[in-house]
């Protein structure tokens, strides 16, 4: 099982890749606390990171979801500020406010 969240759609991309590589399936973070976990024996997850930390839906969601005691947990992280800045200039989204032409380039 690989419990997914995206807000670009890089973190799903890479959820479904490994899914495919792995035959595992794939499961929204917004309906893995209403899901059975009790079988599952590994349960992946895959988010982005904002400035080194987990959304704060990551956050409110981990707290809700139950995992097995046995189960073996694997977290894969993606994002970087290089990619913002790429992707902020390349759509032209935020790049008439301040706050984010000045703050994603200087985001490690």
């Amino acid at each position: 099982m690989i419990i997914w969240f995206s807000g670009s759609g890089n973190s799903l991309s890479v959820a479904r890749t490994l899914a495919e590589k792995t035959q595992d399936t794939l499961l929204h973070l917004n309906d893995a606390p209403a899901a059975n976990l009790s079988g599952e024996k590994v349960i992946g997850l895959v988010y982005p990171t904002y400035s080194y930390d987990a959304p704060l839906k990551i956050k409110e969601m981990l707290g809700s979801i139950r995992f097995p005691k046995d189960a073996y947990l694997w977290i894969v992280v993606t994002g970087g500020s290089i990619g913002a800045l790429l992707g902020m200039y390349l759509f032209r989204h935020k790049t008439q406010h301040r706050k984010f032409t000045l703050g994603v380039p200087a985001m490690p």
